[in-house]
């Protein structure tokens, strides 16, 4: 019979993270062995764990449980559970990997791992980048972009490897020797310039933010180039005065890093261990507020700083980029890419992957004109040469723009056509068709 198994972990602040487990047993050689059968997640306290337990446990089947245990080849769907329970360290995050699973699963859930070949992850990826994306049950008219395929690949492959690891397979379905994931199995990913604010801009969007708390989040995020993520999880804790530094906890990496804390901010850090920001002004925190670096007045975190008064506010500044907090983090980034190494930066920004930081070398990055005067030297280029084409090419313009009267053998060759356009006109002057006053004014004298 399956029973419920809570662990709970304690946290700073004496908060509580209980998470809820189902599992059997079962005799195995004379033994009796524990197996995991559901996760059900965080919960809110034991009696919300103890209720979900008892609306799964109808729906359990142990022969079920068993037969996906103990079955050397289980399909995807089997084994996805199985992967989520035992994977502390999910491709790209919790919530990443689980959205990547629902899909592989609409798609490829009735597979047995040693049928996912590589014709099948071919076919997989072809379907999902041409699938349209639903929202609310209506076509969007968008499809999912190849780094989201990208990483629902990679999330297949870890499932096949936990497979491999748990002696569920023999030996990887797609991934052979010398045939590499990213080589033969990845889109494309196009690498496009992050948005990012220009001094002159951000000084204009600071200028055009009235709210002290606002204006506080604004130098939080542009300051120190942390992810929204990071600034709601920011507890007083993570402020070490004494090291100058700020420890941030990444929900999206699972990660933290330490950054140093800039001169320029640390009285505004300083007041944040015994003052909360309000709209109006500074308050003194209450016992019930020295968790969250950022909370209300019930000493809750602050879900979402500045999502909306950064936009209200780059429009009152005439900035016509998109300004939301993850800009400033591309900003910080633009930035720190023209006074630190790549690698430096990398750390900084709190990246798994180095290619990730350089995309932020080219975005503010001053090119070097002496380093390409030298390149062009070197080829010995006769700078009279440039200018003699120059004026050349503006001679060639000019003649285009006259036409054929400024052209003398394109003159020549209307010769024949003007001769006879005198001749016509002389005929029609003897004829009265034409009055004398008007050959002057053509520019033909009659002879």
């Amino acid at each position: 019979m399956a029973y419920l198994k809570i662990k709970s972990k304690k946290l700073e602040g004496n908060r509580l993270e209980i998470r809820a487990y189902a599992y059997d047993s079962q005799v195995v050689g004379g033994k009796q062995v524990q197996f995991p059968v559901n996760n059900f997640g965080v919960c809110r306290d034991r009696r919300d764990a103890n209720e979900r337990f008892r609306k799964w446990l109808p729906t359990y089947n142990k022969a079920n449980a068993l037969k996906a245990l103990n079955h050397p080849d289980p399909t995807l769907k089997e084994f996805a559970d199985d992967y989520l329970l035992r994977n502390e360290q999910l491709t790209g995050g919790k919530r990443q990997a689980k959205a990547s699973l629902k899909h592989l699963l609409r798609h490829l859930g009735r597979y047995r791992l040693s049928q996912i070949t590589k014709r099948v992850v071919l076919d997989y990826r072809d379907t999902r980048r041409n699938e349209p994306i639903l929202q609310r049950g209506k076509n969007t008219g968008k499809s999912p972009s190849h780094k989201t395929v990208n990483h629902e690949l990679s999330v297949l492959s870890s499932v096949v490897r936990k497979a491999l690891e748990l002696e569920r397979l023999d030996e990887h379905p797609f991934l052979k020797v010398g045939v590499g994931l990213k080589r033969n199995f990845f889109l494309k990913v196009d690498k496009n310039p992050r948005p990012a604010l220009t001094r002159q801009e951000f000084v204009a969007l600071m200028a055009n933010i009235p709210e002290e708390r606002s204006r506080v989040v604004t130098l939080l995020y542009a300051v120190t180039g942390m992810r929204q993520g990071e600034l709601i999880n920011l507890r007083l804790t993570d402020i070490d005065l004494d090291q100058n530094r700020i420890t941030f906890r990444a929900p999206k990496t699972d990660d933290f890093r330490t950054q140093a804390i800039p001169t320029v901010l640390r009285p505004v850090v300083e007041k944040l261990l015994t003052h909360v920001p309000l709209r109006s002004g500074w308050q003194e925190r209450k016992p019930h507020q020295m968790t969250w670096v950022l909370c209300n007045q019930r000493g809750e975190q602050q879900k979402t700083p500045g999502k909306d008064f950064m936009t209200q506010a780059a429009q009152r500044a005439g900035i016509r980029k998109h300004v939301t907090p993850h800009i400033l983090r591309h900003s910080f980034g633009s930035h720190a890419a023209n006074l630190v190494s790549t690698w430096e930066l990398k750390d900084l920004m709190g990246h798994r992957n180095i290619s990730t930081s350089e995309i932020y070398v080219k975005n503010f990055k001053t090119p070097n004109v002496a380093t390409a005067d030298k390149i062009a030297d070197s080829y010995g280029i006769d700078p009279g040469l440039i200018a003699s084409m120059v004026g050349l090419q503006g001679k060639i313009q000019r003649k285009r723009m006259r036409g054929w009267l400024g052209d003398p053998e394109g003159a020549k060759d209307m010769e024949p056509i003007l001769n006879r356009i005198i001749r016509f006109v002389e005929l029609a002057m003897k004829q009265g068709v034409f009055g004398q006053k008007m050959v002057p004014e053509v520019g033909l004298e009659p002879t």
